[in-house]
């Protein structure tokens, strides 16, 4: 893997102005010398996203999402941190060569190079399980499976699919032989340690589906049980690769890197895996699915990238448990403004079931009929309803005045009124007022997504947070508080981190820059970590105020570094020092140098 040295990283990152790359990707508006727009990161109403393009930086006040430009192309377009780099530098006409890592450099090359042995492990897991499926006599069962479900050998193909059994040589051995360490493979989700048999692999007796990035690389893995004994045991019949550094269920999106290429309007989103490979081969190719958990702002938010005005088709399972995602699912498409419409597969359960008894024509024209979100909602609020009782139908009128009264656009507003009215056989003057009456929230299942506020600082002591955060924001602070706190008077391991740049950037360049912060950071833990520190920060405006909570933050993070090592001092002297550094401490008081 290509090596390029922070020298050559600062370079490439200052060639572009960062409004320019995220402008490219998502509308920008300026305000004074910055920029607004709306976070494509999360759900957002109004713009929440600020690009700082001074520092060049950007910030979420939304969602926390923070970075520089490869940051953000890293999370918007899926690359690798390298990847960033080369693609800035093509487009500022940089010549790259790879260099050789000193120093701290060799951290963040070892995090990447660890990411990218990940990416290779999971290739050559799915090149496994693919071959024990097509290859061996092992392989039968998963085949005899997907016979069943009438999959053919270009689509087992086209998806990977796979199967791994108990009699095969175990993945972990395989990998193993192939050179990869254990700890790696744990990393990777495809095994775990336990105290008593050792390495023991995460899937087994399963159909493995490969899930793959919009980047065609593979981050993780479905498995399907094949024992009914094991699902009524406790195993669930769908088990997923846990979270890893390259894989989080709530951020991706299964087949988006086929359904993305599709010619057809809007993207289908389905429940299951085996609903999206069965449509793919029915020829609807725009079908993708979330990933075992509830549909999540973040994936709201990808798929919006690619629907654009077409919207999103919802095909899930057509019985109580599938309507309820169903809802919960416009809720979180709405909220992202992603146009939504809900396919009815009655009397069938899913889309599976109906392509293969009715067949995709019969499909296409469900899709031409699909209702909006918001019909199939009211429909939802009409089930099991009794329009001859007057009590449950007043109950239904308020209900359905409730989704209506939502609608901002006063037209939009009038056609539902009148669709719900035909739809029915109400009266249209009766649900005018109970819509103009309602206070609104017609909601049927409210849930917080995890997405919907900001995250907290998550590990660091708030003092320590508080003190670093200033620090990046007011480089003035740096040089006044150098020889105050030091590095090694801070507990947490990021806080430790961000301060030790801060100074190393500060002696070597005159200044600290934001942007190159980043560049720091690399895992996806220290990331968040370091992001949560960005998040911490309080403006203070008043100076007298911002001097007090200086002073008292500085007395919290000294004071506390102090007391740690009073607790196990060297020898007497070092005990007589700290004594009277604390002395001396209580009578500390921040007050802010001229010129900074």
């Amino acid at each position: 893997m290509a090596y390029y040295s922070d020298e050559t990283i600062n370079k490439v990152m200052h060639s572009v102005d960062i409004a320019d790359i995220i402008g490219e990707r998502i509308p920008l508006k300026r305000t004074g010398v910055n920029y607004m727009g709306p976070c494509p990161f999360h759900a957002d109403d109004s713009p929440s996203l600020s690009v700082v393009t001074g520092e060049q930086y950007y910030h979420c006040f939304g969602c926390g999402a923070a970075g520089n430009v490869f940051r953000f192309l890293m999370e918007y377009e899926q690359m690798e941190f390298t990847e960033a780099v080369e693609y800035i530098a093509a487009r500022s006409g940089i010549e790259l060569r790879s260099e050789t890592p000193t120093g701290d450099s060799s951290e963040r090359r070892r995090a990447s190079e660890e990411r990218e042995k990940i990416f290779e492990i999971n290739k050559a897991a799915a090149a496994y399980f693919h071959y024990i499926l097509t290859k061996t006599k092992e392989g039968q069962v998963g085949r005899f499976y997907l016979d069943e479900r009438k999959i053919s050998g270009e689509v087992i193909s086209r998806f990977a699919l796979g199967y791994i059994d108990h009699d095969s040589v175990p993945l972990s051995t395989y990998l193993r032989n192939k050179g990869y360490p254990d700890e790696l493979i744990v990393k990777a989700g495809l095994a775990y340690m336990s105290e008593r048999y050792g390495m023991r692999d995460f899937f087994r007796d399963r159909v493995m589906i490969p899930i793959i990035n919009k980047n065609n690389r593979c981050i993780g893995f479905g498995g399907r049980i094949l024992a009914k004994e094991k699902v009524k045991g406790g195993e669930g019949k769908y088990k997923n690769t846990p979270d890893t550094d390259i894989f989080k269920k709530g951020e991706n999106v299964y087949a988006l890197n086929l359904a993305r290429k599709s010619r057809r309007s809007g993207l289908i989103l389905c429940e299951g895996y085996m609903d999206v490979i069965s449509m793919h081969q029915a020829g609807f190719d725009n079908a993708v699915a979330a990933l075992g958990t509830a549909f999540t702002e973040q994936q709201a938010a990808l798929l919006k990238r690619f629907t654009r005005d077409a919207g999103v088709y919802l095909a899930m399972d057509s019985d109580m448990a599938g309507r309820t995602n169903t809802i919960k699912a416009i809720h979180t498409l709405r909220k992202a403004g992603v146009p939504q419409r809900v396919i009815d597969m009655k009397p069938y359960k899913d889309p599976d079931e109906f392509i293969k008894a009715e067949g995709a024509d019969a499909f296409q024209e469900r899709i031409d009929r699909a209702q909006t979100g918001r019909m199939f909602e009211i429909e939802v609020l009409s089930d099991n309803v009794n329009m001859h009782d007057p009590e449950q139908k007043t109950i239904f009128m308020h209900k359905a005045a409730a989704v209506i009264h939502d609608i901002e656009d006063v037209t939009e507003r009038s056609n539902y009124i009148d669709a719900v009215c035909e739809t029915y056989r109400l009266d249209r003057d009766v649900l005018k007022r109970a819509v103009s009456e309602s206070a609104g929230n017609g909601d049927i299942i409210r849930e917080e997504s995890p997405g919907s506020r900001p995250p907290k600082a998550d590990g660091p002591g708030r003092a320590e947070a508080l003190l670093v955060s200033w620090m990046i924001y007011d480089p003035g602070l740096i040089k006044e508080l150098s020889g105050i706190i030091s590095a090694g008077d801070i507990a947490d391991d990021t806080c430790r981190a961000v301060i030790e740049e801060l100074y190393r950037q500060t002696e070597e360049n005159g200044k600290a820059e934001i942007a190159e912060l980043f560049n720091s950071f690399m895992d996806p833990e220290s990331q968040k970590r370091f992001t949560g520190i960005i998040n911490s920060n309080i403006r203070l405006e008043d100076a007298e105020k911002r001097n007090e909570a200086i002073t008292d933050v500085v007395k919290r993070v000294k004071g506390a570094a102090i007391e740690r090592r009073l607790s196990d001092p060297k020898d007497d002297n070092e005990l007589l020092r700290l004594v009277e550094e604390k002395r001396k401490l209580q009578n500390y008081k921040y007050i802010k140098r001229e010129g900074n």
